[in-house]
């Protein structure tokens, strides 16, 4: 399997970013000590960091198959890193649906988690 750049959404043998940054969560300089301890306390995994971080950029709200899609990735590639993000906190459903799609929204907690500007 291939590892995915969190930043950039590229494997790692088309990104120029370190290794570290594949396997590591990383935080902004500019985010609070909690957010940063949160982090570490929570232990996402990196495809889970992934889906709240690709959430975040598509504008806070999307279906696991427009998150695929940003990627270039299978539809249900992000179906199963759902559940356990809403069992903490970090996503919502929403009532809407798109293509047949629930739409999940990030909540005001997964915003303090995102890993990307």
């Amino acid at each position: 399997m291939t590892d995915w750049c969190l930043r950039h959404g590229k494997p790692r043998c088309e990104c120029d970013c370190p290794p570290d940054f594949f396997t590591e969560a990383h935080a902004r300089r500019s985010d609070p000590e909690t957010s940063k301890d949160a982090a570490e306390r929570v232990g996402l995994s990196d495809l889970e960091q992934k889906a709240l971080n690709t959430l975040a950029q598509l504008g806070g709200e999307a279906t696991t198959k427009e998150k695929a899609a940003y990627y270039g990735l299978p539809r249900d590639y992000f179906s199963p890193r759902m559940k356990p993000l809403e069992e903490a906190g970090f996503v919502e459903r929403t009532t809407l649906r798109r293509d047949g799609c629930l739409v999940w929204r990030i909540t005001p907690l997964g915003m303090t988690m995102v890993t990307v500007s």
